[in-house]
């Protein structure tokens, strides 16, 4: 079952509608029209990512994030 996003959600909203739909690459054009520099966006990137299977990409995403991220990827 695929769900449909809803506009009126915003992007992000929207993009994790997609990734819940298993929609992966058109939740990551999404995340990609927000700043990827925000650890909680940039972490929805690489799940994207790794789902498509670019898994250099994604590693190398939340590496750059270094220090600002906890363990379970939360921002400081």
């Amino acid at each position: 079952m695929h769900h449909q996003p809803n506009p009126d959600w915003g992007v992000e909203c929207a993009a994790d509608a997609c990734v819940t739909s298993h929609q992966y690459e058109l939740a990551a054009l999404g995340y990609y029209k927000l700043d990827a520099a925000e650890p909680r966006i940039a972490s929805k990137v690489a799940y994207c990512e790794w789902m498509l299977g670019h898994d250099e990409e994604a590693f190398n995403r939340l590496t750059s994030l270094g220090e600002e991220l906890d363990a379970d990827g939360e921002a400081f």
